[in-house]
């Protein structure tokens, strides 16, 4: 019976020991994560739209009524938010922080106010080119 214990009171040891190991380990992958999303801020943004992007167009296949999920749609969704939607707006915040610099509620409406306005010229200029 006493080394029936002694195994367990090991087991629990060693499983312990790796829990607290594993918990290390992952405090430092999330410290060099951290890291590279300060050195590197549009990799926090890549990461997130290739979260959210799915997530949305599984919320859509639900609101839909599919029976069954389509899972390429998921994948281009992930990527189109990782490699297009992301940087592209990464690059359009920094060019609007050069147009419009100040953090005040003024300058964030002239940029809202400039990118509407330049959606709604690149919009004009694609019907005028299908006419």
């Amino acid at each position: 019976m006493k080394r029936f214990q002694h195994t367990i009171s090991k087991f629990i040891t060693s499983c312990f020991c790796f829990q607290v190991c594993r918990v290390a380990d992952m405090a430092a992958v999330l410290s060099r994560v951290r890291n590279i999303f300060r050195t590197y801020p549009l990799t926090r943004g890549m990461a997130s739209y290739a979260v959210i992007w799915p997530i949305g167009s599984l919320v859509q296949q639900s609101i839909q009524g599919r029976k069954e999920y389509d899972y390429g749609r998921v994948v281009r969704f992930s990527f189109y938010g990782c490699c297009f939607v992301a940087p592209t707006l990464y690059t359009w915040i920094k060019i609007a922080g050069m147009m419009f610099p100040g953090a005040s509620l003024r300058h964030a409406l002239y940029k809202v106010r400039f990118y509407i306005l330049m959606q709604v010229n690149i919009s004009a200029q694609k019907e005028i080119r299908a006419s």
